[in-house]
């Protein structure tokens, strides 16, 4: 991968809402669990595929440090204190394992090889048992009791909040309109499923591109991971049910697997930009891929800027008769409370359309350097 692709998705994972709003909670020590372990995961695989490939490596040094740096990546993830955010992370990462012990045994072209996935694939199982007393755990311990019909709840109102985020206020700026209170929801767990839009339409234009993709593959495992998160977090056509035979589910909250979600569309909107990169300019027969990619982009934003709209209309317009009705603020207070939010929408907006632009130069340009800039331009935005 290309290292700007590999920094957006870095980037858009790091700067994501769940890692942000509870920056001084013990719930990001458990998310770093996440990608340590899978950067490890994916450097012992690399050494079973240059093994495979019959090429030379120090076999010694290879296959320790991988399994080190894992080892003290989950006891790290252990130690930070929120079994649940720990939990969700560490599905994620067993998914992936089982991801890449397919892809090798449908690689393997001799019985030696498949032998060789095979034991691995018994060392694995073995050592999932611990997983057991875990889970015991987790099912009888003291953990929160709160609703979780209120998590969804919140959850399926708010969901603009991924394009748009404080659209409903900052409890931590006075000088903004807090309408979380009339919206079944407070910051941290509304605000956590924030990526921003140029991340998530790098990662759906990934998906829309992936039969053209080198890494396909992975687009295809992490895009699948996302949408099957929101069946479960949204409770789409009731299949949230069916999640809880897995163990310790039923006793976590849904926004406690934001990370699995977030972590997801970082890395497919990374391959993404990899892609689009790669790119070298499209044939004239071809440029109608330039004018779906941006007609679809388009959409998206006014999908989202309309949901926005809304959502601020209903709840921002029962905050300022709160505010009203309790005395807590003039009309001329509210009203300047609302023109503030109506000014942070637009701005977002406005990026997310510039956005657009540079997917649409990246696709349409033959020069390098064309293409660089506009890549470099889609960096900064993921970063804003």
């Amino acid at each position: 991968m290309s290292q700007l692709g590999a920094l957006a998705g870095g980037t858009a994972f790091m700067f994501s809402g769940y890692n942000l709003v509870w920056l001084d909670w013990s719930h990001i020590g458990a998310v770093t669990v996440l990608p340590t372990c899978l950067f490890f995961v994916e450097a012992l695989f690399k050494h079973f595929e240059r093994d495979q490939q019959s090429q030379p490596t120090d076999v010694a040094y290879v296959r320790r440090w991988p399994l080190i740096g894992f080892s003290l990546s989950v006891t790290i993830g252990l130690l930070a204190g929120h079994p649940e955010t720990f939990y969700f992370c560490a599905l994620l990462i067993s998914l992936y394992l089982v991801f890449r012990l397919a892809t090798l045994w449908r690689r393997a072209d001799n019985r030696t090889m498949r032998l060789k996935w095979a034991r691995l694939s018994v060392y694995i199982g073995l050592a999932a048992l611990q997983l057991v007393p875990f889970a015991e755990y987790l099912a009888n311990s003291a953990v929160d009791r709160r609703s979780a019909i209120w998590m969804q709840h919140a959850l399926t109102i708010n969901w603009p909040l991924a394009l748009y985020p404080d659209l409903l206020g900052n409890p931590s700026q006075p000088d903004t309109l807090n309408a979380l209170t009339n919206n079944f929801g407070n910051y941290n767990e509304v605000n956590g499923v924030y990526l921003g839009g140029a991340v998530l339409y790098l990662a759906l234009l990934g998906l829309a591109f992936i039969r053209r993709n080198r890494h396909r593959q992975l687009i295809l495992f992490f895009g699948t991971i996302a949408f099957v998160w929101l069946f479960y977090a949204y409770d789409l056509f009731g299949v949230k049910q069916a999640f809880n035979i897995i163990p310790g589910v039923a006793q976590s909250f849904s926004g406690r697997s934001l990370p699995i979600f977030l972590f997801a569309v970082s890395v497919c909107a990374a391959l993404s930009l990899d892609h689009l990169l790669t790119v070298e300019g499209l044939q004239p027969q071809h440029r109608l891929w330039t004018l779906v990619s941006v007609g679809f982009g388009c959409v998206l934003l006014t999908t989202g800027a309309y949901s926005a709209y809304f959502l601020l209309s209903n709840a921002g317009t029962a905050a300022i008769s709160d505010l009203l009705a309790n005395q807590k603020a003039t009309m001329q207070q509210a009203t300047h409370y609302f023109d503030q939010l109506l000014t942070h929408t637009t701005t977002i907006t406005i990026s997310c359309g510039l956005a657009i632009v540079l997917v649409g130069a990246l696709l349409s340009s033959r020069h390098k350097r064309v293409a660089l800039t506009s890549a470099i331009g889609l960096l900064a935005l993921v970063f804003i």
